[in-house]
């Protein structure tokens, strides 16, 4: 894959993304992915994703969104929690129970035991 001109190595995906965390922090603004996106120059998410597939750009992305995913983390102790929850959704998070069954049914066994069962009752 070829090299953006935005963020041309790592290195500076890594400068540019802590700059940002600072810059949010000193001034007491959240920490989003729209947020880093803009500063880091891209017009869309999909831009960062894309980053991550570049060489070398994986650990940086993938930290990068570690950090925003963390600081949605830590809102989950205020008392408002629904934006953090929705954020989190985003990041793979799932509030909703998954069941998974295996094992064997067969319509027939139950079907030939019902008949048997009929069968011995009416002797």
């Amino acid at each position: 894959m070829r090299k953006s001109a935005i963020v041309p190595t790592p290195e500076k995906f890594s400068e540019l993304t802590e700059l940002y965390f600072t810059d949010c922090k000193d001034n007491d603004e959240p920490i989003t992915m729209t947020g880093l996106v803009l500063a880091l120059g891209f017009c869309s998410r999909q831009s960062l994703y894309d980053y991550s597939k570049q060489d070398g750009f994986e650990d940086v992305v993938n930290r990068a969104k570690l950090m925003i995913e963390h600081s949605y983390e830590l809102k989950l102790h205020n008392i408002q929690v629904t934006g953090p929850i929705f954020a989190l959704k985003n990041f793979g998070w799932s509030d909703k129970q998954e069941l998974s069954l295996s094992g064997n049914v067969s319509h027939k066994d139950e079907s030939e035991a019902v008949l048997n069962a009929l069968k011995n009752k009416h002797k």
